[in-house]
C-alpha cells in the first residue's frame, strides 16, 4: 500500500495554467488490452480556486489529460482522475497539486 511520502507531487504558480495526463496504459496500471469507455476528474482542497477543464481522452495511448487553472499560494490539492474500462473496470488515479510562487523549468512527464 502506497503511503502519501509516495504521492507524486506537481507544482504550479497560480497565473499558471496547463495539462496533466495520467499514462493508464503503462504495464503497472494493468489495462493490457482494455480501453477506457470514460473519465472524469474531481478536486479537493481548501478551497475552490484551482478548476479544472478540458478533460480528454487518448484511447489509442490509454492517456487522460485535464488543464488546471488558478489556486491559492502554498495550497495543496489532490486531483482524481476516475476511468471506466469497456470491460467495466473502474480504476482511480490521484496526484497533488502544490501553488507555488514560480516554477524552476524541467522536462515534462506524463504520470
Amino acid at each position: 500500500m502506497s503511503s502519501p511520502s509516495d504521492a507524486i507531487v506537481v507544482q504550479k504558480t497560480s497565473a499558471d495554467r496547463w495539462d496533466q495526463s495520467i499514462n493508464w496504459g503503462c504495464p503497472s496500471r494493468g489495462l493490457a488490452d482494455d480501453l477506457i469507455a470514460t473519465s472524469t476528474w474531481s478536486v479537493t482542497g481548501p478551497d475552490s480556486s484551482l478548476t479544472l477543464s478540458d478533460e480528454s481522452i487518448d484511447t489509442t495511448k490509454k492517456i487522460t489529460t485535464v488543464w488546471l487553472d488558478g489556486g491559492t499560494l502554498g495550497a495543496y490539492y489532490t486531483v482524481t482522475n476516475t476511468i471506466t474500462t469497456l470491460d467495466t473496470r473502474v480504476l482511480t488515479g490521484t496526484f497533488i497539486v502544490q501553488i507555488v510562487d514560480y516554477i524552476f523549468l524541467t522536462q515534462p512527464r506524463v504520470i
